[in-house]
């Protein structure tokens, strides 16, 4: 497929997105397919319309959205197959997020052509090739790195005054022990401060925006 690294991120965005709104997935699904091909619409799937160019015989797709917070497995196809087995198809595409190995195993045993297009298949084979993308995306929350003062409140909390202590009385029985004595000694009172400090300074329970 060869998505770059913000094709991949966007195309589980878009996932993340369909899953928590499935009539957008639907909505978005049927508009970008009708752009080439008649289509309708059902309450679960898209039947898309084509004709065979030699024999101008016509036959009938389903794109089929399945898209889940959780891996598709295949029960969900099972589920899937009783919702369009009153349907005459040649072909049945299913989008979610993420296909279990199970269910690519069990797909190659049909006498079904079912073709399976997880989060970056489905950006590549669809979104991507009829250049056509949703908005509305739901954000996906960045880890950010901790602030100074998050750090602060970690490194000065009251729970860890009896570790510095410890460590500080540690350090400094070294300090008669080893070499570099000095450095033992400047780090057990190093220690010892964060201890004082961290006991004296009074603590919030919660910090932030108010629990009710």
């Amino acid at each position: 497929l060869n998505l770059k690294n913000e094709e991949l991120k966007k195309a589980n965005q878009i996932a993340l997105t369909f899953a928590l709104n499935k009539e957008q997935a639907i909505n978005f699904l049927f508009n970008l397919a009708k752009t080439k091909h008649t289509c309708q619409k059902r309450k679960n799937f898209i039947l898309i319309k084509n004709k065979n160019t030699e024999t101008n015989e016509e036959f009938v797709n389903i794109l089929y959205p399945s898209f889940n917070l959780e891996i598709f497995t295949k029960n969900d196809l099972l589920k899937i197959f009783e919702n369009v087995k009153n349907v005459e198809y040649k072909k049945l595409i299913i989008c979610t997020s993420q296909f279990s190995k199970d269910v690519y195993s069990f797909v190659k045993l049909l006498n079904k052509k079912i073709v399976l297009l997880n989060a970056e298949n489905a950006f590549a084979l669809l979104y991507k090739k009829y250049n056509m993308f949703p908005t509305e995306l739901i954000e996906l929350k960045q880890n950010s790195k901790l602030k100074f003062k998050e750090f602060l409140s970690m490194a000065i909390n009251k729970k860890r005054s009896k570790a510095y202590f410890f460590a500080s009385i540690v350090l400094l029985l070294s300090s008669f022990l080893f070499r570099m004595n000095l450095y033992y000694i400047i780090s057990s009172s190093i220690l010892l401060i964060l201890c004082l400090v961290s006991f004296l300074i009074p603590q919030n329970i919660v910090s932030g925006e108010e629990v009710l």
